[in-house]
């Protein structure tokens, strides 16, 4: 079953402020943070219809938020060897 827009307008909502808190604890700023949840669905969207379904759209866009984070992140930020991980939870 191939997902509709609406599926993932109703997804979306639903999470919205598990994103956007995400967001600010990275960023520690809400201009950046909103960048960030702009973008993080942007690119949600643009692959949404490979969804088979929406049961795990939370861990999806946490992920998506965090490879958009990294990707804009200096490399100078972080030190040798760290990770950053999102916890889905």
């Amino acid at each position: 079953m191939n997902p509709t827009k609406e599926q993932f307008e109703k997804a979306s909502l639903q999470h919205m402020d598990a994103i956007y808190t995400m967001a600010i604890r990275l960023t520690k700023n809400s201009t950046k943070a909103e960048e960030l949840v702009q973008i993080t669905y942007f690119r949600a969207y643009k692959s949404f219809k490979k969804l088979d379904d929406f049961s795990d759209f939370k861990s999806r866009i946490l992920s998506i938020l965090e490879q958009t984070y990294l990707k804009r992140l200096p490399q100078a930020a972080l030190p040798s060897g760290a990770t950053l991980s999102v916890c889905a939870g």
